[in-house]
């Protein structure tokens, strides 16, 4: 009776094992600032604006199959437009600057570039190398204005976000940036939940079955993109409100294929992956280069070759599938099958 009992109540608890992730993750993410010290917290307030980024990169490529290899370039161009108006514009407000000028300047950097490439029907590998080839001139531009935007030595000393005459501590920041994460999450599952995000899956299976059906598909990839640029655009200056310095290699093609491993390692196209992605592997990086000082990138490689060959449809997926089949053994013990929950739900 009492093993029935126990599987009864393990098989309820299978029944939406990703919102029971999701939920845990969370509670982690709110509890750190109370258990780590300031230098630690400030560290992963940087992981969750990258995770912003990730997310971005998950609703071009995982919904959508537009794979961007140069979205950096408007990660970077939210973060220098942030220093930038922070030295010459200081009387604009922090708040207007990280929350409108940021994603707008980014957003519409996106839309003039998609608006290119969408006319031209331009997809596949040629998008993906077109996507990397603008990061690469962004980064040099960064770094050949050395009397605008600092060059290879970037800007230093952006001041944390102000609230009138207040300025965000660092716990405040990262508490700040956890819920506009939380905020982004939402807002993205809300989308690719939507009749707009069915049009999306539709474009990343068969693009040409989908106009069949009357949808627009340049209008649908160029909205999505402009939409991620804008994200990426206000991750970018979250991100230089918190670090304090932005670079030129927050702009180059580096950091643009790093996000497409972090979302790929965490698992494309589940939203709640792209976010584990980016976030595990930030703290790997930080945890292995202090333990392996001259082999912490090789031990990083290892990792990601694992993971892909281990997971080729990420932790998300690998994670689903282990769930399936513990649902079954359970469903066999209680008499009946478990069903489950979606990963987007």
């Amino acid at each position: 009776m009492s093993e029935t009992a126990s599987a009864t109540g393990v098989a309820s608890a299978l029944k939406r094992p990703a919102t029971a992730a999701k939920v845990v993750g969370a509670l982690v993410l709110f509890a750190l600032p109370l258990v780590l010290p300031e230098y630690r917290v400030s560290t992963w307030a940087t992981y969750l604006t990258y995770a912003m980024f990730a997310l971005a990169i998950d609703l071009v490529w995982g919904y959508t199959g537009l794979l961007t290899l140069g979205h950096a370039a408007f990660f970077g161009a939210g973060a220098y437009l942030t220093a930038k108006m922070a030295s010459v514009f200081p009387v604009v407000p922090d708040v207007a600057v990280v929350f409108v000028l940021a994603p707008a300047f980014a957003a519409a950097l996106t839309f003039l570039l998609g608006w290119f490439l969408f006319s031209a029907d331009v997809k596949g590998s040629y998008f993906a190398i077109t996507t990397l080839i603008v990061s690469i001139v962004f980064s040099s531009i960064a770094s050949e204005f050395v009397g605008f935007l600092g060059g290879f030595n970037g800007i230093y000393g952006i001041p944390k976000i102000h609230l009138g005459s207040y300025a965000l501590g660092v716990t405040e920041s990262y508490y700040l940036a956890l819920v506009v994460l939380v905020a982004f999450y939402l807002g993205a599952r809300s989308l690719v939940n939507s009749a707009f995000g069915r049009v999306l899956r539709g474009i990343r299976g068969n693009q040409e079955r989908t106009e069949f059906f009357g949808y627009n598909t340049q209008t649908y990839r160029l909205a999505v993109y402009t939409m991620s640029g804008a994200m990426a655009g206000l991750a970018g200056s979250m991100y230089a409100t918190i670090d304090g310095f932005v670079s030129p290699s927050l702009l180059g093609f580096v950091l643009s294929t790093q996000v497409v491993i972090w979302v790929a390692v965490g698992g494309r196209g589940t939203l709640v992956g792209a976010v584990g992605g980016a976030i595990l592997i930030q703290y790997l990086d930080s945890t292995l280069s202090d333990l392996l000082v001259n082999f912490w990138q090789i031990a990083l490689a290892a990792v990601f070759i694992a993971a892909v060959i281990g997971a080729p449809r990420g932790i998300v997926g690998l994670a689903t599938d282990v769930t399936a089949v513990v649902r079954e053994d359970v469903g066999r013990w209680t008499g009946g099958r478990v069903r489950g929950g979606d990963v987007n739900e």
